[in-house]
C-alpha cells in the first residue's frame, strides 16, 4: 500500500530547513576570506601600502612582493600584500583600529 505524503507537512519541513540555512548564513562572516582573496591593482596596492608606484616597482624588481602579470596588466593578491606587510612588522589601518 502506498504512503500518502501530506503536502502541507512537506512544505512545513522544507520551510524549517530553509529557516535553519538562513540562520547559519546570517551568522557567517566571510569578510576576512573575501578580503584576502581579493585581487588588487597597482593603485589599490600603493594606497594600501602607503607607497609610491616607483617603490612598489622596486619591490617587484627585487622580488620582495609576489605579483601576477598577464600582458601589461599587473595585479597583487590581498593575501600576498598583507603577508609582505606582516613580514616587515607593518600594520594596516584595520589592524591599528582593532588594537585601539
Amino acid at each position: 500500500m502506498e504512503t500518502l505524503i501530506n503536502p502541507l507537512e512537506l512544505l512545513i519541513q522544507i520551510n524549517l530547513k530553509l529557516d535553519r540555512i538562513e540562520e547559519k548564513l546570517s551568522r557567517f562572516d566571510g569578510s576576512e576570506y573575501f578580503d584576502k582573496s581579493k585581487i588588487l591593482t597597482i593603485d589599490e596596492t600603493c594606497a594600501l601600502m602607503h607607497v609610491s608606484k616607483r617603490t612598489l616597482q622596486r619591490y617587484r624588481d627585487e622580488r620582495l612582493i609576489r605579483f601576477s602579470q598577464i600582458g601589461s596588466k599587473i595585479t597583487f593578491r590581498m593575501s600576498d600584500v598583507l603577508q609582505f606587510l606582516e613580514d616587515r612588522g607593518i600594520q594596516t589601518k584595520k589592524e591599528k583600529k582593532n588594537r585601539l
